[in-house]
């Protein structure tokens, strides 16, 4: 009977250790909770404004729960206002973009790309990390995403493809296979630019044009005969 009341009990403490972490998990404490629910009655226009001071005003250690609990009211309340909400706490609290973006793109799946461009425009620095969680929260969209991402910031291409493959490893063979892509039409597009001073050439569908070596606008063509209409004239 006392093994049991001792089974019982330790059960009891590990629900409730459970349940505690879940919570701290899910929502932040104190007065950060007090103005997450106080956003539900935020207009629009202030929304995204409100929201990243929410977040700011958060202690550090709570920041990332409170941008999370942050983003699932404006979800819930309005939705329409999440990719500028999202984009605005980036740009406040750029250590919780990732975390924003990712919660956001799990609620809102049809916005997914939208929001992690916003937040890789709002906070450059994370745009890797920023890819990685909304890839990781929707992986079929993964590819699309770091691409999305890429185009944006081509200087950190190589970084968004890496953590986007580590974060969803089955997209890795596609992803290599955008990369090289991405890679070759860089180069071609640099070649095709040509270097100062010369022409390049113009693909048609009769073959290329070039256009060869241009003529200087300061040459002075055929030689001009000074003197009145009549001398001109008669040199003619």
């Amino acid at each position: 009977m006392k093994m049991k009341n001792l089974a019982l009990v330790a059960a009891l403490v590990a629900a409730l250790s459970t349940v505690a972490i879940s919570t701290a998990n899910a929502a932040p404490e104190g007065k950060s909770t007090a103005a997450v629910k106080a956003l539900k009655n935020v207009p629009a226009a202030e929304l995204p404004a409100a929201a990243a001071q929410v977040v700011v005003s958060a202690k550090m250690a709570e920041r990332q729960a409170t941008a999370i609990a942050v983003v699932r009211t404006v979800a819930a309340a309005n939705p329409n206002a999440l990719v500028s909400v999202v984009a605005s706490i980036s740009k406040a609290a750029p250590d919780t973009a990732a975390v924003a973006a990712g919660t956001a793109a799990a609620l809102l799946p049809r916005q997914a790309e939208a929001i992690a461009l916003a937040a890789a425009k709002a906070a450059p620095t994370a745009s890797d990390k920023i890819a990685a969680a909304v890839a990781k929260a929707l992986p079929a969209s993964a590819v699309r995403v770091a691409e999305i991402i890429a185009a944006y910031a081509p200087a950190t291409s190589a970084k968004v493809f890496a953590a986007v493959g580590e974060a969803v490893p089955e997209a890795l063979p596609k992803l290599a296979e955008r990369s090289a892509l991405n890679s070759a039409s860089a180069r071609t597009t640099s070649s095709a630019a040509g270097t100062p001073g010369q022409g390049g050439t113009i693909e048609t569908l009769f073959g290329p044009i070039n256009p060869g070596p241009r003529a200087n606008p300061n040459s002075v063509i055929g030689t001009e005969v000074q003197g009145s209409d009549e001398a001109r004239n008669y040199a003619q």
